[in-house]
């Protein structure tokens, strides 16, 4: 069995039969790709034996995971990678030894500091998704357990319009072609949109329904994205013809 964790949703989960993403893509809205899969088991040791702590990074950066607080007292330690579709030794260092041992396939794209224990992942990519654990002289519940989470950075949106006839029903929409998209905002004329006309946004926000435009919709919209890394924000001036009212 495997648990689908989404980004948004990070300590929510739904499980499903291996092989059934779809599922769980239409409960909580991720997919194999936008997800992070790990065994229940994982998940289930990971948190029972200690705090999960959570990073994100864009793809492409470097990120530094710490290793745990008692690395003073370290004679051995070892960093390994979980995601429920993998599991492999990064890194074993004996305290003496002139150079760690590196293991396929994290050889090449990691730096091991021996001085603190800390381990610097170089280029990352949306396949090291997953849980790093760090753990000291074999000790499993001092062991660091962080969940690292790889984004692509949102694309700027594109803002259009499907009417700008008065009196009609007006939709507005906002396209990202690329990157997760966690938050949308709605703004007009770089304010929250007024309460007091009756806008409606659709379940995933991407569309701002305005019924039966008037001269007062007239102005600028503007569509904010944004992920835990990134954001990105496009405007529309809607202007709404007919007997000459923006």
């Amino acid at each position: 069995m495997l648990i689908c964790l989404c980004p948004e949703f990070v300590r929510k989960s739904c499980t499903f039969f291996a092989g059934k993403v779809s599922l769980c893509s239409a409960i909580l809205g991720c997919s194999s790709s936008g997800g992070i899969l790990l065994t229940s088991l994982e998940l289930w040791a990971a948190e029972a034996e200690g705090t999960l702590e959570r990073k994100a990074a864009a793809v492409g950066s470097s990120v530094l995971l710490p290793a745990p607080d008692s690395v003073k007292l370290m004679t051995f330690l070892q960093w390994k990678y979980l995601n429920g579709t993998a599991s492999h030794f990064i890194v074993q260092y004996h305290k003496g030894s002139s150079d760690p041992t590196a293991h396929a396939p994290s050889r090449g794209r990691v730096i091991f500091y021996p001085a603190n224990g800390s381990l610097l992942l170089e280029n990352v990519l949306e396949t090291d998704n997953g849980i790093y654990v760090a753990t000291i002289n074999m000790v499993e519940s001092e062991a660091r357990r962080i969940l690292l989470e790889v984004l692509k950075p949102v694309s700027r949106p594109q803002v259009w319009s499907n009417s700008l006839r008065v009196q009609s029903a007006i939709k507005l929409f906002c396209d990202v072609s690329e990157g997760r998209v966690d938050t949308i905002v709605w703004k007009k004329d770089r304010k929250p949109l007024p309460q007091e006309r009756d806008f409606r946004l659709s379940k995933n926000l991407r569309i701002l329904n305005i019924p039966e435009g008037q001269k007062s919709d007239c102005g600028s919209y503007s569509c904010n994205v944004s992920n835990e890394i990134s954001w990105q924000e496009s405007s529309l001036n809607l202007t709404i013809a007919g007997n000459s009212f923006c």
